[in-house]
């Protein structure tokens, strides 16, 4: 796995990104395999059986947070609530580019945005993780002769993760945490 080193404003970011992907000294992108894909509402096309609105994610950063004051052994006070990052993410140059760039340009919302982590098992891609952050508002576009980065704003995050037995590999259902950041409404199963 490699870095990509991104600076939004001040902050210099390192994003994780996948094989193949190194930095903005790299000569090529080849993505390897379709590890991580992101569909942005109907905004993609892809080629993946059975994720077709889905395209390559070569990395992506995002982090949620608690700011607390007060006595910490105590309750949280109301500086206690969750926030997000902004959500950053890498994906090849494309025909959905320009599509992305108008939805940042009007200013609508992206009502979903879904990153999924998927895995090979029984000759299919199996979706290992699915996170799906709503009303996303692009905030920043960057073109790259290789890649485009963007930069988004979230006010929903579910992450999904499914579980396998050890033994045998079956499923054995899902853990999910969601936030809504904006009322500060918490769920996990």
């Amino acid at each position: 796995m490699s870095q990509l080193i991104i600076t939004p404003g001040r902050t210099r970011i390192k994003i994780p990104t996948i094989l193949g992907v190194h930095d903005e000294h790299s000569s090529a992108i080849v993505s390897r395999s379709p590890e991580w894909m992101i569909s942005i509402d109907a905004l993609c096309k892809g080629t993946v059986e059975a994720f077709d609105t889905y395209i390559d994610l070569f990395g992506w950063f995002s982090e949620s947070s608690r700011y607390v004051n007060g006595d910490l052994a105590g309750s949280l006070f109301s500086s206690g609530s969750v926030k997000s990052s902004d959500l950053i993410f890498v994906i090849p140059n494309g025909e959905h580019g320009p599509k992305i760039e108008q939805q940042l340009y009007s200013g609508k919302l992206v009502k979903e945005l879904i990153v999924v982590r998927l895995g090979w098992t029984e000759e299919k891609n199996e979706m290992l993780q699915k996170i799906t952050f709503g009303g996303v508002r692009f905030l920043r576009y960057q073109q790259n002769i290789q890649y485009l980065v963007v930069y988004a704003q979230i006010s929903t995050k579910e992450n999904d993760i499914q579980i396998f037995q050890q033994k045998d590999g079956t499923a054995a259902g899902h853990k999910i945490s969601s936030v809504e950041y904006d009322s500060n409404k918490l769920k996990f199963t």
